[in-house]
């Protein structure tokens, strides 16, 4: 049989019917030989046999036919069937005998069909277009490449082997989740741009081991606010408003000076800073309240200083 040029495309894809109850896909392509056949499922390979994965061969020996699965594909699954003949000379002709055209067609249509699976496998391949510069599109060397991306350099057009690159990172988006369930994290890389873009989800509420308000085992009532003496337990803007209302009464920024003369000298007493001196002020013809820190002397020629704090 003759190969139908017109139609000696290769490679076919189908989708298998949507009642998953398919088995049977045309081959619209001459073949030789069963192996010449390479049948997928998307993008599985399967085998030639009888197991219930695998599947039968009919038609060929230079004619079309048909790939009959044992058991019925998956509904929607893509299934793919390519031509991949053996590159052999499979018949002579010797000096002196008849030619044997039967022989000879069949030789001259394995060659054909051999040529179209070349060219269905050049025209899947990374190739130049007729009209670009001439360029050699040879990739770098295993050495140079490992772990590499390939590229094209920026001047000359040509392979060469790139660290893989990120442009920039975004967070996309911040989600809160329910308290006590754990925190997600996504990424999505756009090759097309180079970025990278975070989705955080964050749970609200517990933290941790250490309860619902960080890193505190709770927040102080107000009475432990004014005491002052927990040391586990956290302090919102309110229990600090409390403690520093209630602890600014109990203490003491004020101080006593009291003036008295002593024949011809000036004397002056005061208070100190937490001490327990009990002045009387009927003992005083003067005295002075005033804030700690602003201090009285009198100095050599009886003159009356004072210091602020």
């Amino acid at each position: 049989m003759t190969i139908d040029i017109s139609d000696n495309n290769p490679r076919i894809s189908y989708t298998a019917n949507a009642n998953g109850a398919q088995t049977a896909f045309a081959v619209p392509f001459e073949f030789f030989d069963n192996s010449d056949l390479s049948v997928y499922v998307n993008g599985s390979t399967k085998s030639l046999g009888t197991g219930s994965a695998n599947y039968g061969v009919s038609g060929g020996a230079g004619s079309t036919g048909t790939v009959t699965f044992v058991s019925g594909v998956t509904a929607s699954a893509t299934v793919v069937i390519t031509r991949g003949i053996t590159i052999e000379r499979v018949t002579d002709f010797t000096a002196g005998a008849d030619i044997n055209r039967a022989a000879l067609n069949t030789q001259l249509d394995t060659l054909t069909a051999i040529a179209a699976d070349q060219k269905a496998t050049i025209d899947r391949s990374l190739t130049l277009a007729d009209f670009d510069d001439a360029a050699a599109m040879t990739i770098p060397l295993k050495a140079a490449r490992l772990g590499k991306l390939l590229g094209f350099n920026s001047s000359t057009g040509l392979p060469e082997p790139r660290d893989s690159a990120v442009s920039s990172a975004s967070v996309s988006s911040v989600t809160h989740l329910s308290a006590g369930v754990s925190p997600t994290v996504t990424v999505s890389y756009v090759q097309s741009t180079g970025n990278i873009a975070f989705a955080f989800g964050l749970p609200q509420g517990a933290t941790g081991n250490a309860g619902n308000d960080g890193i505190f085992s709770s927040i102080a009532s107000k009475s432990e606010a004014e005491a002052g003496t927990n040391t586990s337990k956290g302090m919102n803007p309110l229990r600090v408003k409390e403690a520093i209302t209630f602890n600014a009464g109990n203490v003491s920024n004020a101080a006593f000076y009291g003036f008295k003369t002593d024949g011809s000298s000036l004397k002056v007493d005061t208070t100190t800073s937490g001490g327990s001196e009990a002045f009387t002020d009927s003992d005083y013809p003067q005295t002075i309240l005033n804030a700690t820190g602003l201090t009285f002397a009198i100095n050599a020629a009886g003159h009356l200083l004072l210091t602020t704090p």
